[in-house]
């Protein structure tokens, strides 16, 4: 994946945290803005507001970046087995590729637990 394509798919949040001094210092509000940017391309945000149930699924998945790294991979897991359909599938599908297993980018760079 080039950088342009990382970039689009919320991969700014790498550039900030990688070259911060401070890394978790905004990471979390990006890390959130990408999550929620990627709900709405996949046109269920409505949906989320509507069911009590994808609306808590959708924060665990946000609150993702207060975990210490190792946890927060088997807390993704753990959410991962969970999302059962369309779009959340999707969803979590793109934030392992793009977040929890991506070659540059690793979860120690985006935690705000340090």
């Amino acid at each position: 994946m080039d950088m342009y394509q990382l970039g689009r798919n919320g991969g700014h949040l790498a550039n900030i945290c990688l070259k911060s001094p401070k890394p978790e210092m905004g990471c979390t509000f990006h890390w959130c803005q990408a999550v929620r940017r990627h709900i709405q391309e996949l046109g269920f945000a409505a949906t989320n507001m509507k069911r009590e149930a994808t609306h808590r699924y959708l924060k665990l998945i946000m609150a993702l970046s207060f975990l210490p790294a190792p946890a927060m991979s088997a807390a993704f897991q753990t959410l991962k087995e969970r999302a059962k359909r369309e779009p959340l599938q999707s969803l979590v599908n793109h934030i392992d590729r793009l977040w929890m297993n991506h070659s540059v980018v690793h979860s120690s760079s985006w935690t705000v637990y340090h």
